[in-house]
């Protein structure tokens, strides 16, 4: 039981080093991409649909977006606010705590102004795929539907 606990904290402190990693390399300022390109090399890693149950390494996008919609409802609003979240995250800030406790708080995007509002422009009009255990989650937790 141990060994399975150390393993799998070992997996994770691997993981998240790699794209701490990746990040640094990938967030080179730039706002000649566009926002697809800018989320498949700086945020897809993390948080993607691919990791599964105790090996990811932070929510999916589909629930960080559903958090900020409820709050920031209007694209302009909504933009703003994931841009600057972007620059700087903030324990402080967050909308989802449980996220924070669970993964901690991610390292900022060095993107130029005009990259972190085209990344959260692509965040925005996404509509992004929802892993097969949040709705049930999301009921959980907010007593609805995810939007």
């Amino acid at each position: 039981m141990v060994e399975q606990i150390n393993r799998t904290i070992i997996i994770h402190l691997f993981t998240l080093l790699t794209a701490l990693i990746l990040t640094a390399f990938l967030s080179l300022p730039t706002s000649a991409e566009d926002g697809s390109t800018l989320f498949k090399d700086n945020c897809e890693s993390c948080h993607g649909t691919k990791a599964r149950g105790p090996d990811r390494v932070a929510p999916p996008m589909v629930a960080v977006k559903n958090h900020y919609l409820s709050e920031y409802p209007s694209e302009e609003k909504f933009v703003a606010a994931i841009a600057d979240w972007l620059k700087k995250p903030d324990h402080g800030k967050t909308l989802m705590p449980g996220a924070v406790q669970r993964f901690g708080v991610m390292p900022p995007l060095e993107l130029e102004p005009d990259a972190r509002r085209d990344l959260a422009k692509y965040i925005y009009t996404t509509d992004f795929q929802m892993p097969g255990w949040y709705r049930e989650h999301f009921r959980k937790e907010h007593g609805k539907d995810p939007q």
